[in-house]
């Protein structure tokens, strides 16, 4: 074999090597477990108010019912804001085997409603497309609707709408949290210090984080 054939030859196997590990790194983070639970949300899912992580809603869930958690959350995130960091996504925006995928937005939505930075209409585009876009990406999954930590009676009617809207176009089940909300043993104190920093009263506490949790197993059962 002349020289220059065994340096392309040597040239392809490297890169065909090369492109074989980015395949196999690509296919890992896609290919969870199935016993997974995926969560996607803001701060609440995040864990804040809980004092420790493993009594954060999220992590207390995967604990009881002995699964593993994937925590896609930020601090104040909308649905219209998630929706459009995930259109932006080039791969899934959930790992391909999840088995159930958490959704847990809202909140923050009845807060820029009230505020005047964006609408129902904006709101309920933006659940869509994020249902669709869990859907496309993980097309076994159940899918579990959690709706806003927000009081269901305020002035305009804002967090009761969008929890049934979420009711109605959760293609699984969906989980009201507005009546945990309402109840005072499930705030405070503000000032607290939890793994996130300092606790304020709107965040739920122990009690409340443990609430959602039960409530969580429950659908999961």
């Amino acid at each position: 074999m002349k020289r220059s054939t065994l340096l392309a030859a040597l040239l392809l196997g490297a890169l065909l090597s090369s492109f074989m590990a980015t395949l196999r790194t690509a296919q890992t983070v896609h290919a969870q477990p199935a016993n997974q639970l995926v969560y996607v949300g803001d701060s609440l899912t995040e864990g804040f108010g809980a004092t420790t992580q493993a009594q954060a809603y999220a992590y207390l869930t995967g604990a009881l019912t002995g699964q593993s958690v994937n925590v896609q959350a930020q601090y104040g995130v909308t649905a219209v804001f998630t929706a459009s960091e995930m259109a932006g996504e080039t791969g899934p925006v959930v790992p391909t085997s999840s088995a159930r995928v958490i959704i847990e937005l809202g909140t923050n939505d009845v807060q820029a409603i009230l505020d005047g930075t964006e609408t129902l209409a904006d709101f309920a585009a933006a659940y869509r497309q994020i249902l669709s876009l869990v859907h496309h990406s993980a097309l076994k999954a159940q899918i579990i609707c959690i709706g806003p930590w927000q009081d269901g009676s305020n002035q305009w009617g804002d967090a009761a709408w969008i929890t049934n809207f979420i009711a109605a176009y959760c293609p699984g089940k969906s989980m009201p949290l507005d009546d945990l909300y309402a109840n005072a043993s499930y705030h405070g104190p503000a000032g607290r210090s939890t793994w996130l920093g300092t606790a304020d009263y709107f965040h739920p506490n122990d009690a409340g984080h443990a609430a959602i949790a039960q409530r969580l197993v429950a659908l999961i059962a």
